[in-house]
């Protein structure tokens, strides 16, 4: 029995070990999740705004140098999770918010995501936020989307 018990307590450790680890953050210059992306502005912007469209998200403001979006966060086990840690029973249902960033370079578009957060609204009117890029996995997560758009943008920008 005494045996048994060592086993389960090194497996235990194991698995405790194991979520104590971290997902490296990737490099970029800023800091925050940016790519260049080689098009003209204007192909840029429409794909990007096309797309986060395509997938739920609204347009809150929009101008020539960024672009913020909102959608409700929904029902799934991360929503309530996001609520019990950053609001409360009286606060509103989390929305999840980001903001694309554009700064015209040399023949292309530097486009920064520079907020992604979770939001909630408290029952006197105070706005609760969790900023979702802390986390490296979102990070980079975030950050190989962007890359994917730009794969696809510069693509189409060739023909």
């Amino acid at each position: 029995m005494r045996f048994n018990f060592k086993i389960i307590s090194i497996f235990i450790f194991s698995l405790f070990l194991y979520s104590c680890t971290s997902v490296p953050k990737e490099y970029t210059p800023s800091g925050m999740a940016e790519v260049t992306i080689y098009a003209p502005y204007d192909d840029v912007k429409g794909h990007l705004i096309q797309s986060a469209q395509l997938q739920g998200w609204s347009i809150v403001s929009d101008n020539n140098f960024q672009t913020r979006f909102t959608k409700p966060c929904g029902q799934a086990f991360q929503c309530a999770m996001v609520k019990a840690f950053i609001g409360n029973t009286y606060s509103t249902t989390p929305n999840l918010e980001f903001t694309y960033q554009y700064m015209r370079v040399n023949n292309g578009v530097k486009v920064i995501v520079s907020s992604y957060e979770a939001t909630t609204q408290m029952a006197f009117g105070q706005i609760n936020r969790a900023n979702l890029l802390n986390n490296n996995e979102t990070f980079n997560e975030t950050l190989s989307n962007l890359k994917k758009h730009k794969s696809t943008i510069e693509g189409m920008a060739s023909k």
